[in-house]
């Protein structure tokens, strides 16, 4: 699971540079959601084929894996562009005072984002690890994956 999502997040390399200059994003031409779409093109690829690989090498046989991998595959990609669009951090609040220093509040709530919306849509594919991929298993995924998917295509209104 930690290895599939360090390298979605190393491919959602772009949407984390098109967070910091959004002219990026406009170039497309098209809209804010439509290039978050598009965005997960990449990182879905690269999540299954290291699902794929990682897979192979822990099982072997991967005839009843592959439908699964598919729809697992988007679940993570969408959590590394959620993590690539958070929120920055909100330097200007009161900082928390610890016995190990001070820190901002925004930190500790913007950072897990993407890994926590991974271990979410890893959980089919853990169960099934141990049970073996069936049918509703794929069913919760798709449910999983979908949800995430949103979630990583939805942009803020403007006011």
């Amino acid at each position: 699971v930690v290895g599939v999502y360090l390298a979605a997040n190393a491919s959602a390399v772009g949407a984390r540079e098109a967070e910091h200059s959004p002219a990026l994003d406009r170039a497309f031409g098209v809209s804010a959601r439509a290039v978050r779409l598009l965005r997960l093109m990449v990182p879905t690829l690269v999540c299954f084929v290291w699902s794929v690989a990682a897979l192979a090498f822990l099982r072997g046989d991967l005839g009843a894996w592959i439908p699964l991998l598919v729809l697992f595959a988007p679940g993570i990609a969408a959590s590394a562009v959620k993590a690539a669009y958070r929120n920055p951090p909100n330097w200007s609040a009161p900082l928390v005072v610890t016995p190990m220093g001070a820190y901002p509040p925004g930190v500790v709530n913007s950072l897990p984002t993407g890994p926590i919306l991974a271990i979410i849509a890893s959980l089919p594919v853990i169960v099934a690890l141990f049970v073996g991929p069936q049918q509703i298993i794929g069913m919760v995924q798709v449910i999983i994956t979908s949800i995430l998917v949103l979630v990583a295509s939805h942009t803020k209104r403007r006011k």
